[in-house]
């Protein structure tokens, strides 16, 4: 599957990817390549595939409409932290792709992103990079969100706590991740599938 043309075009997940480095890296031109990017021992044929989706952004959105029912200033804020959580995606892959070694010791892109939209990510990588990209990515993302959140926050919970409903305090939304070990070869639908049933698996054993 020749990545070039989807890599060039700045509409597409790569394009995008590509233009936010600060250097220009060439992509691999189909997924065998890409495995081949990895290390000597990890036998160069094998990628990861790693699904990655926002934990409480539901409900934090939720507690922000019925508060912005009452409140003008909360309505103009769904807008703006919508715009922040979305960069905040964007910006953990920018930073988790180019905190790899490997990117620049090969000196090209060693993350092809599939899917970048609002907190929802799915990208393939040299299965011994996915670790390291997928812990990278959670702390940016988580980060980010916190700060983007902070304020917000305050005042939400500031306000449960002055009704007697007993709610709890909301908290920043996270993120969780599954991932897919499988040869270069293995269709990427197979895998995409695969990569949801063990991020919902994940966020099953740790509540989001």
């Amino acid at each position: 599957m020749p990545r070039g043309r989807t890599a060039g075009d700045e509409r597409s997940p790569e394009g995008r990817l590509a233009k936010s480095l600060p250097v220009t890296h060439p992509a691999p031109e189909d997924f065998a390549a890409l495995a081949a990017l990895g290390r000597v021992e990890s036998g160069r044929n094998h990628l990861a595939t790693v699904s990655i989706d926002g934990n409480a952004f539901g409900e934090f959105f939720k507690a922000l409409a019925k508060e912005g029912s009452d409140d003008p200033r909360m309505r103009n804020w769904k807008t703006r932290i919508s715009q922040s959580l979305s960069a905040a995606t964007r910006d953990a892959l920018t930073e988790a792709t180019m905190s790899l070694p490997l990117t620049d010791e090969r000196d090209q892109v060693v993350v092809v992103p599939h899917v970048v939209g609002g907190d929802d990510v799915l990208v393939s990588l040299p299965a011994d990079q996915a670790w390291a990209f997928t812990l990278a990515f959670l702390r940016q993302f988580g980060q980010a969100v916190r700060t983007a959140t902070a304020d917000i926050l305050e005042m939400l919970n500031g306000r449960r706590a002055g009704r007697s409903e007993g709610e709890p305090p909301l908290e920043a939304p996270t993120a969780s991740a599954g991932i897919v070990f499988a040869h270069s070869g293995y269709p990427l639908n197979l895998l995409a599938e695969s990569a949801g049933r063990r991020l919902r698996e994940a966020k099953r054993a740790v509540r989001g």
